[in-house]
């Protein structure tokens, strides 16, 4: 008899055999085949969100893998191979050493702290003896040799970000320059400010169940008298996290109604991503979703700050930032980490009754905050436009966008949900809740639009890439970027 690996600690990680996690499982199988004499077959990995039922993963299809990647640790840790030092990683987030390779990379002036920085432009400045955030700043303009990979400007970016950061850390006070005023991009990027304006952000986390939880949607807008308004939703589970989507997007339908000139102000991408993953989960609100993205309702300051302004910051973080715009936070970060771990924890193992109405107001007012604060930002861009034009730079404002689909298409939209609706009936939203023969009428009624939702999400795709600089595209694998 032998035994197999069975794995409850990966039960969190797993969405499909990711290679950390193939190591990790590959390892026990060997230490256990160290132990028994004979290997195991099978390693098996218990999830709570499929009732606890093990799923399978045969040991010899990841063997080659993991002898591979075994081998080249042992090399590199084997005897005489010398100190090895910190790199930054993934891991850092959650690293128990983290505060201390904060430390040391910044008693060594490590080239990680300039923002933006990616790891292949660390590799080559240090394959041309330049180790150090200042040895950087101090390179000559334009940047004295051709890269191996990427183009000379996405190099020259990176020295005068190392530059700022620099400056600002010997004199000891923020500093920002605003970049150079290109069409389409940056400041060109803020649409005109209405009175419907909704500053939107979104708390999840991906190790709730098998596909994650938006476990809160909050979003916050101004009245007709100029007074602010906040709505926070909170979804603990996967009929409330369709509730809050669908009441989201019909909030925005209705206010759109009354105000066509509004625009949703979000940072970073995650917003949109989200809302456009929960259309496809639930098969609901799509044509709201895309009228949004079709009409470039959607605003990421992210995407504005980073080519708008260069900031004496080593991450581009709307946190890193606040202190540009004068935004002071009315919960401190460590208290908010502490309540978002213990929420999330107790979602991650299904104990919401120990999520405490405290908890909930702590992470409640966090993501107020991040409202705010976007809303902040916004202003403080807004500013910076406008000194821009006084100084007789002009800065055009992107051209409104139609929303809506063709005629034809709204009336197959139509046809196709009321027979969608029929169909799915009183079927349960959670697959977990459902019988076979309900789960049989769910897959058929949505097999009905299948087609043209697929065909949508690629030309999401393709206008998302669109809307990127070349610069950008560099960095992004989706697409292809430099001169090709």
């Amino acid at each position: 008899m032998t035994h197999a690996e069975n794995d409850r600690s990966a039960a969190l990680k797993i969405r499909g055999m990711t290679y950390p996690l193939t190591l990790q499982l590959s390892l026990y199988a060997d230490l256990l085949r160290v132990m028994q004499g004979i290997a195991p077959e099978n390693v098996y990995v218990v999830v709570p969100w499929a009732n606890f039922v093990p799923q399978t993963f045969r040991v010899a299809d990841y063997g080659a893998f993991f002898r591979k990647a075994r081998r080249a640790a042992e090399e590199a840790t084997g005897a005489g191979s010398g100190e090895h030092y910190p790199e930054p990683t993934e891991h850092c987030d959650i690293c128990r050493w983290a505060d201390a390779c904060q430390t040391r990379w910044r008693k060594d002036d490590h080239l990680s702290l300039v923002a933006n920085i990616s790891k292949s432009q660390i590799a080559e400045l240090r394959a041309h003896a330049v180790s150090t955030t200042k040895a950087l700043a101090q390179l000559p303009s334009p940047f004295p040799w051709k890269p191996d990979r990427g183009s000379a400007a996405s190099f020259e970016k990176t020295r005068a970000q190392a530059h700022i950061q620099v400056s600002a850390r010997e004199a000891g006070e923020l500093l920002y320059d605003l970049l150079e005023v290109v069409p389409d991009t940056g400041l060109c990027r803020l649409p005109e400010p209405s009175l419907g304006d909704i500053f939107f952000d979104i708390e999840g986390d991906p190790f709730i169940g098998e596909h994650g939880l938006e476990y809160l949607f909050g979003y916050h807008y101004r009245n007709e008298a100029g007074d602010y308004v906040r709505l926070a939703n909170w979804a603990f589970d996967r009929n409330t996290e369709k509730a809050i989507f669908e009441r989201f997007m019909d909030f925005v339908t209705s206010r759109r109604e009354q105000f066509p000139d509004l625009h949703i102000y979000h940072y970073a991408p995650y917003e949109p991503a989200t809302l456009k993953r929960l259309m496809g989960r639930y098969a609901t609100r799509e044509s709201e979703v895309d009228r949004l993205l079709r009409g470039n309702v959607l605003v990421d300051l992210y995407t504005v700050v980073r080519n708008a302004v260069r900031a004496s910051v080593e991450s581009y973080s709307i946190k890193k930032l606040e202190a540009f715009y004068g935004f002071v936070r009315a919960t401190p970060l460590r208290e908010a980490n502490v309540a978002l771990t213990a929420l999330q924890v107790a979602l991650q193992v299904n104990d919401v009754v120990s999520v405490s109405d405290e908890i909930k107001a702590v992470v409640a007012t966090y993501n107020d905050d991040d409202c705010r604060s976007t809303e902040a930002l916004r202003d403080w861009l807004e500013q910076l436009r406008t000194e821009i034009i006084a100084s007789g730079t002009a800065v055009e404002r992107p051209a409104p966008e139609k929303d809506e689909p063709s005629e034809d298409l709204s009336e197959s939209e139509a046809r196709v949900a009321a027979l969608i609706g029929a169909l799915t009936y009183n079927v349960p939203v959670d697959v977990a809740e459902r019988t076979a023969a309900e789960h049989g009428k769910w897959i058929l009624a949505y097999c009905l639009d299948w087609h043209r939702r697929e065909a949508k999400s690629n030309w999401w795709e393709y206008f998302r890439l669109g809307d990127l600089t070349s610069e950008e595209l560099l960095d992004e694998k989706a697409g292809l970027g430099g001169p090709i």
